[in-house]
């Protein structure tokens, strides 16, 4: 929006051009960020032995 008005002719800067269209409800409401869903409780049963290998890996080098 500023680069707009100073096109038109207006000497305004971005804090002033920002506080004018909050104060006439001009602004886009935030979007929330959506929360991370993690594994909480997961535990492997295997049925026989070596039919289950499990790794948790935490660096890798490329």
């Amino acid at each position: 929006m500023t680069p707009y008005l100073q096109l038109r002719g207006y000497q305004i800067n971005h804090k002033k051009a920002y506080r004018l269209m909050r104060s006439n409800s001009l602004l886009l409401s935030r979007l929330k960020k959506v929360g991370r869903s993690y594994v909480q409780h997961l535990r492997a049963q295997p049925e026989q032995p070596l039919t289950l290998l499990e790794m948790d890996i935490k660096m890798t080098w490329v």
